[in-house]
């Protein structure tokens, strides 16, 4: 390497002269054919002051063979880096040039070489990478599995509880998955992907680039004997282990089998109330891919099952992950309430899970109490979240699961403020599903800065009314419209509680869009958590104060008002 100076090593170095200091080098090395090793490499390694090695008896042998000259080896690992890192910068200050390498491949991937970069960074430090082999990019490239997109767990853990809980976090990842194993692993290993995965397709490379190189592809079920049978005839598979494992696959034809299949062991008896022999629209095509871990943007109207849409993923989310949090913001505090007594018979006490209900005309003390208990999954109106957080008696930071139910609702209600505020609080990283019975431009643009790459899921035609919907108009002159009320209002008291139920009755003023006009909405919704009595109670309650509205005489009555009657 005479042939080579520092005015060689200046043109590697872009900002050599300005810093006033050396620079680090990142340089990749072969994984096991000493001819991978790239020209550039070669050069760097030649010039370099100091060498910082994983193992200095490897990087000498490779040194050896590429007949570089002896240079200053120190040695750079997950024991004594902390130790290291200062004297490292000292030298670089001294305009040392240092060059870092791992036993085989690229460091950093795996390996604590990352701290020191970043010390690089934060004392403006010159950092350049020297690209080459890599065990990760080797086994994807040979594995037959798709490489459009993955994602690299790094080793897993040589404890049995450690890996169980690594593979369970990335359950529903539709990603390629790569991992690092040993070889003595490996078949325990296998049994637990195969537990906690499924049947998925799977490859397992091995001594990469040497002369026997090694790579299986086949399904779990299958590898997982080969590896048995192997280590039963004592001829176990030997030297560094990468596995390829194929991502989640969902399904959109769900069923309550199906769904059983995929959701852990506290959810399923919980689910059964819910009798998913045909599930609704919404429900089985968010479901599968709510528990992949993307985000929705929903098109679904009352009447359609996307409250357990959304709480089936989200439960199940959480008992996967005991720190997570849930946020469910609804636009009326009637509606929260539904939400929350479905939450309620997915059995969340039982699975050890806490909640708290943030809504107004509700005891604060009451909330309080509930907040200071961890509660993991809070629903609520904006308006009350707000309080909430201003009173700093809750804490959004480890939310991970954020639903924005009927979301056009509270747009249209003012709470575009109140939402941007809750939203400057939740963390980056977290899972969001938005739905909306309408999609206008506001709530693009509210969807646009909330979702990251939604999928979207539409179960029926923008600014169409759900089917279960049914709709009557009655044609009444200003002197009826008591009388009108009176009557109806007793009729939906006998409408059959099917499995308990919410009705709300909303008079909605349309004059200001069209001239005379009332409307009269009656939603009955089935299978939520209250019960008829509740039901008749607020059909009393909030008839009294319709009829009071409608008595009076605020607008022109030159025409008959209709009133459109909505039943859900």
């Amino acid at each position: 390497m005479e042939n080579f100076s520092k005015e060689d090593l200046d043109y590697y170095n872009n900002t050599y002269s300005n810093n006033h200091c050396g620079s680090l080098y990142i340089i990749a090395t072969p994984i096991g054919n000493y001819d991978d090793i790239s020209l550039r490499a070669i050069k760097i390694l030649g010039l370099v002051d100091i060498l910082l090695c994983e193992d200095t008896r490897r990087t000498k042998k490779l040194l050896s063979h590429l007949k570089i000259k002896y240079k200053t080896l120190i040695s750079y690992n997950d024991i004594n880096a902390e130790k290291k890192r200062p004297f490292i910068l000292k030298q670089l200050f001294l305009n040392k040039n240092i060059g870092l390498v791992c036993d085989a491949g690229t460091p950093l991937i795996s390996d604590p070489g990352y701290k020191i970069v970043q010390e690089c960074y934060l004392k403006n430090v010159n950092v350049t990478h020297l690209p080459g082999p890599s065990a990760v990019i080797n086994a994807l490239v040979l594995s037959g599995l798709p490489t459009n997109q993955f994602y690299f767990g790094g080793f897993l853990s040589s404890k049995k509880s450690g890996r169980e809980k690594q593979l369970l976090t990335t359950k529903y990842n539709t990603m390629t998955g790569i991992w690092f194993d040993t070889c003595l692993r490996l078949e325990s290993t296998l049994k637990i992907m195969l537990y906690t995965y499924g049947n998925r397709k799977i490859s397992i490379a091995r001594e990469l680039t040497k002369i026997y190189e090694d790579i299986i592809c086949s399904d779990l079920k299958n590898i997982h004997n080969v590896v048995n049978e192997r280590n039963q005839n004592n001829k176990p598979l030997k030297g560094e282990i990468v596995i390829i494992v194929g991502g989640y696959n969902f399904s959109t034809d769900l069923n309550a089998e199906k769904l059983k299949l995929i959701l852990e062991n506290k959810l399923k008896n919980s689910i059964k109330f819910a009798d998913f022999k045909t599930p609704t629209p919404i429900q089985s095509k968010s479901i599968p891919i709510s528990l992949t871990g993307k985000d929705i943007l929903g098109t679904a109207q009352t009447g359609t099952g996307k409250t357990l849409a959304f709480t089936i993923p989200m439960i199940n989310k959480l008992i996967l992950d005991k720190n997570a949090m849930a946020l469910i913001i609804c636009p009326t505090r009637e509606l929260a309430s539904q939400v929350m007594g479905t939450v309620l018979k997915l059995n969340v006490r039982e699975i050890g899970i806490g909640n708290a209900l943030l809504i107004g005309g509700e005891s604060m003390q009451k909330q309080l109490k509930k907040l200071k208990k961890r509660a993991r999954i809070i629903v609520g109106t904006p308006g009350r979240i707000n309080d909430h957080l201003k009173r700093q008696s809750l804490d959004l930071s480890k939310v991970s699961y954020l639903v924005l139910d009927e979301t056009d609702r509270m747009l249209d209600m003012g709470f575009q403020r109140d939402i941007n505020k809750i939203m400057n609080l939740l963390p980056i990283q977290r899972q969001n599903l938005l739905f909306s019975a309408t999609f206008s431009n506001d709530i693009k643009k509210l969807a646009k800065s909330i979702l990251n790459n939604p999928v979207s899921i539409s179960t029926s035609p923008e600014n169409t009314t759900v089917e279960s919907i049914i709709q009557y108009v009655y044609n009444v002159d200003k002197n009826r419209k008591s009388d009108l009320l009176k009557t109806l209002v007793p009729l939906t008291k006998n409408m059959e509680a099917r499995g308990g139920g919410v009705m709300s009755l909303d008079l909605i003023d349309k004059c200001d869009i069209l001239e005379n006009y009332y409307q009269l909405h009656l939603r009955f919704k089935t299978g939520d958590a209250m019960g008829a009595n509740f039901i008749n109670s607020c059909l009393e309650h909030l008839a009294k104060s319709l009829i009071q509205f409608a008595n009076k005489d605020q607008l022109s009555n030159e025409n008959n008002k209709p009133i459109d009657v909505l039943i859900d």
